[in-house]
């Protein structure tokens, strides 16, 4: 079953990710943690999402990540999709 899931916050949603360029091409990976409660059963991980007022912050080169993600969003609305 497919499922549209934003947080309940609404607005874009941002996903916490690193890259690294690798022999001229850029390299990267999503973040995850374990999902909200309202959202399990859905799967065992979400990716780590954080509110528009943090994602500046996320990218500033000298950011503490530990601290950023304790204000990652976790509750989130779902409904199912159209298949």
């Amino acid at each position: 079953m497919k499922y549209r899931i934003r947080p309940k916050t609404g607005g874009i949603t941002r996903l916490c990710g690193l890259y690294r360029i690798e022999e001229g091409l850029p390299v990267f990976v999503v973040l995850t943690r374990e999902p909200g409660e309202n959202i399990r059963f859905i799967h065992d991980r979400m990716p780590l999402m954080l509110p528009e007022d943090a994602a500046e912050e996320w990218i500033r080169p000298g950011a503490c990540p530990e601290i950023l993600a304790g204000e990652a969003l976790t509750e989130m609305e779902y409904e199912k999709a159209a298949e």
